[in-house]
């Protein structure tokens, strides 16, 4: 089975399970490759803690948001005087 690493680091491509010549054929050819990905195995573990990231980065995300709402809010309703007297 031959497998592909990319480190996302140096930017190298790596091919795990083949030849030392395939490893430099394909870090020395600048042609790109159409590649399709079929299956993604992902431990449960690594998926769960990759969901908590999301969950935390979403917070601040989501008082931005609210910020954004309430300002052009307050712009309609006050600046422009959209209220509505009752």
């Amino acid at each position: 089975m031959v497998r592909f690493w990319h480190c996302s680091r140096t930017g190298h491509l790596w091919l795990i399970g083949g030849k030392v010549s395939e490893i430099t054929a394909i870090q020395s050819s600048g042609e790109r490759h159409e590649v399709v990905i079929t299956n993604i195995d992902i431990p449960f573990l690594t998926l769960v803690r990759i969901m908590v990231k999301w969950i935390i980065a979403a917070i601040p995300a989501m008082f931005v948001a609210t910020l954004i709402y309430y300002s052009i809010f307050y712009i309609l309703v006050f600046g422009l005087g959209l209220s509505v007297e009752i």
